[in-house]
């Protein structure tokens, strides 16, 4: 059976993983175990800070996922709360006001994240 791994993973280039606890998945681990790496992320957030009735759809990615450079994200838009209290499934774009403060917010929440890993882990910045 290993030897049919071996030989799959030599077929396999990229790999689309999709749900909710994906780093925790057992085909995540196993994909990652074989030097599979994320590459470009997608997700959606609640948007509490300018209003509860939006969930925003955010994606990062690298520009050059093999080197691991050229990083870059976006704030694709975002979904209505219906009525009902539901979300639309249409996502709409922002404006460019609405642009500008969600991008400000996801860089603010990048960098503290990058600084949390950095003093989890012990790496210096470079």
């Amino acid at each position: 059976m290993e030897d049919l791994d071996r030989d799959a993973v030599g077929y396999i280039s990229k790999a689309v993983l999709d749900g909710t606890g994906v780093l925790e998945s057992s085909e995540f681990s196993q994909l990652h175990s074989k030097g599979f790496f994320i590459s470009r992320i997608v997700w959606i957030a609640v948007d509490r800070h300018l209003t509860n009735d939006k969930r925003i759809e955010l994606e990062a990615e690298f520009g050059n996922p093999v080197m691991c450079q050229e990083f870059k994200y976006v704030c694709k838009g975002f979904f209505e709360r219906k009525e009902d209290g539901s979300f639309n499934i249409t996502r709409k774009p922002f404006n460019s006001q609405e642009d500008k403060e969600m991008m400000t917010l996801l860089e603010k929440a990048s960098r503290a994240a990058f600084k949390e890993v950095l003093e989890k882990y012990g790496e210096s910045q470079k």
